[in-house]
C-alpha cells in the first residue's frame, strides 16, 4: 500500500514531455476517497477513480496511442526518496491480512498507555469486499467501547 495526501503532486517525463498527476479528494463513488488528475502542457485529463486512469488517458490523447502507463510509478511510488518523504510524522499505516479469500484492511487502532501492545488499545476499524445478492459491498467493522457495529454500503450508501 502506498501512502497519498491530498493536494499532492508529482511530476514525470514520458515521451520528452512532463506530466504533473495530482491528488484530490471525492471521487465519484464516495466523497470522502481520493481521485487523480493528471496535466500536461494545456492538456488535462478527467477526473478518475485512479492515477493509472488519469495518466493513461490523458497520454492516450496526447499521442494518439493505446499505451498504459502506471499509475503508481508515474507517483514516484517506486522512489524510497519520495516514500520516506511521505512516510514522515506518521504514526499508522493501514495494512491487510489475508483470512482465506477475503482480504482484510485494518485502518483504525485504538491508543493505549500499554507499552508491550505497542500503545495500540482495544478499539479497531476494518473493511472488506464482499458480494451479496449479487452486489459488490463493501463491510465495516468497528469495535469500541465493548460494542461491535457491522455496516454493509453498496454504492455509497449504507444499506445494513
Amino acid at each position: 500500500m502506498y501512502p497519498i495526501r491530498v493536494g499532492m503532486k508529482t511530476q514525470t517525463e514520458l515521451n520528452g514531455k512532463i506530466f504533473i498527476l495530482r491528488i484530490l479528494e471525492g471521487n465519484k463513488a464516495f466523497a470522502n476517497h481520493p481521485c487523480y488528475s493528471c496535466q500536461c502542457e494545456s492538456f488535462s485529463s478527467n477526473i478518475e477513480e485512479s492515477p493509472t486512469k488519469a495518466i493513461s488517458s490523458l497520454y492516450q490523447k496526447i499521442f494518439q496511442t493505446s499505451t498504459k502507463i502506471s499509475g503508481s510509478l508515474a507517483m514516484g511510488y517506486d522512489d524510497n526518496t519520495i516514500l520516506k518523504e511521505l512516510l514522515q510524522d506518521i504514526e499508522f499505516r493501514p495494512y491487510s491480512i489475508l483470512v482465506e479469500k477475503f482480504s482484510i484492511m485494518i485502518y483504525g487502532l485504538g491508543v493505549s498507555a500499554r507499552e508491550g501492545w505497542m500503545r495500540a488499545g482495544f478499539e479497531f476499524i476494518s473493511s472488506f469486499i464482499y458480494v451479496i445478492s449479487k452486489k459488490r459491498c463493501v463491510v465495516v467493522q468497528k469495535f469500541s467501547d465493548n460494542k461491535s457495529i457491522i455496516e454493509i454500503w453498496h454504492e455509497n450508501k449504507k444499506i445494513s
